[in-house]
């Protein structure tokens, strides 16, 4: 297949923005944003004028994905006297020597360790141990949820996806991020019952909406509180 990659740039908003542009055989244009950044794919017949008024256009969208993956590539170095957030509960991280473990108590969250040298074992053996918490929390919350609202699912599984909260598949599993035990319970507790709707409705229909509401009232505040502080859940891992 013909193919031509090149970087181009464009500004935006007083900042000179790259992007990757490929030009192939199809015929209409795509506009990307992932890790890497601005990806564009085009036609070999348009012109980089056309290719930079489309860009142009869609420039505020453009630059929030740009900077939600900016900031999520910002992580926070795990270390002594580092303040984080379960469920709400704020927590002082104390990294000693000592059989590899990890626990909460009285305010603090310890890591025992082999190897205290390494920063890349340490935060490995944390975000282990976070998953299982998640895992833990999140099929308590999603068998307390479905039986009070009378819901029958097959299974909980944990999610590393890069920007969906939460799956319901036709199959009954539920898959939900890891990283919302990073957030306030009532988030938490908004995604499962959001996912348990769609196991009576596996789309984003009124009536989808409707049943959103009737197991979550606040659900649009907590939504909305969910989108404010995403990036912020992406700190580690």
């Amino acid at each position: 297949m013909f193919k031509r990659e090149t970087r181009e740039s464009i500004s935006l908003n007083n900042e000179i923005i790259s992007y990757t542009l490929i030009k192939t055989l199809r015929k209409t244009i795509t506009l990307r944003v992932n890790e890497n950044g601005l990806l564009i794919n085009a036609p070999f017949i348009v012109s980089k004028n056309r290719i930079d008024e489309l860009i142009f256009q869609k420039r505020n969208w453009v630059l929030t994905k740009l900077n939600w993956f900016n900031q999520k590539n910002q992580k926070s170095k795990l270390e002594n006297n580092l303040v984080i957030s379960i469920l709400n509960q704020r927590y002082t991280v104390k990294i000693i020597k000592g059989k590899n473990k990890v626990f909460l108590k009285d305010g603090i969250c310890w890591i025992q360790t082999k190897i205290l040298e390494d920063a890349k074992y340490i935060e490995i053996l944390f975000i282990n141990w976070l998953k299982n918490f998640a895992l833990n929390f999140f099929e308590e919350e999603t068998r307390r949820l479905g039986m009070l609202h009378g819901f029958s699912y097959r299974s909980v599984k944990i999610s590393n996806a890069k920007t969906r909260w939460g799956t319901c598949n036709g199959k009954g599993v539920i898959r939900l991020n890891w990283r919302l035990i990073l957030s306030r319970p009532e988030i938490v507790n908004y995604v499962i019952c959001h996912e348990l709707s769609h196991l009576t409705h596996m789309n984003h229909s009124s009536k989808f909406w409707s049943l959103v509401e009737e197991l979550c009232p606040n659900y649009k505040s907590l939504s909305k509180e969910l989108k404010q502080q995403g990036i912020s859940l992406y700190r580690f891992g």
